[in-house]
């Protein structure tokens, strides 16, 4: 621009551009792929009262949301919105279940039938997600318990 500054229409259509051309304009509705996602995370089942199999069986509902975002139907700004939002869901979604599989305890709200008690020895950590290209890395931190002045019970 004349002004030295960035002509903000331009950059506005670039990425409009940008986010559009991850999409096609013949594959799923976003709003379905978003209605598959809510059937992997609301029923109590999957998410409150948790199993190691339940939680994978929701995982790969969540993994196979997410393969097909590659053929999100996306024609014009409402739909460009809802495939974001579908997008962030997916990692959401597969975020949670992968921390919850790789959790073999019971911790606050992270009930699992499976593990019922509370394993201090072994889980007194933080599970840390990164996104790692199409993948995902998940690693245990040592909580440090040593920096707090209220500390939980051995068990």
């Amino acid at each position: 621009t004349k002004d030295g500054l960035p002509d903000v229409e331009d950059e506005v259509r670039d990425l409009r551009d940008s986010l559009l051309s991850k999409f096609s304009n013949t594959g799923r509705e976003p709003l379905d792929l978003i209605h598959r996602i809510w059937d992997a995370v609301y029923p109590m089942d999957y998410s409150l009262i948790k199993s190691g199999e339940r939680m994978a069986e929701a995982l790969n509902m969540v993994l196979e949301v997410k393969e097909a975002l590659r053929g999100l139907k996306v024609t014009d700004h409402f739909g460009l919105t809802k495939a974001v939002d579908v997008e962030n869901m997916v990692i959401s979604a597969e975020m949670f279940y992968r921390a919850s599989i790789a959790r073999t305890e019971s911790r606050g709200f992270h009930y699992r039938e499976d593990y019922p008690e509370i394993d201090n020895g072994k889980w007194l950590k933080w599970i840390i997600l990164k996104g790692d290209g199409e993948s995902m890395r998940l690693w245990t931190e040592p909580v440090p318990i040593h920096r707090y002045p209220h500390r939980p019970e051995s068990r």
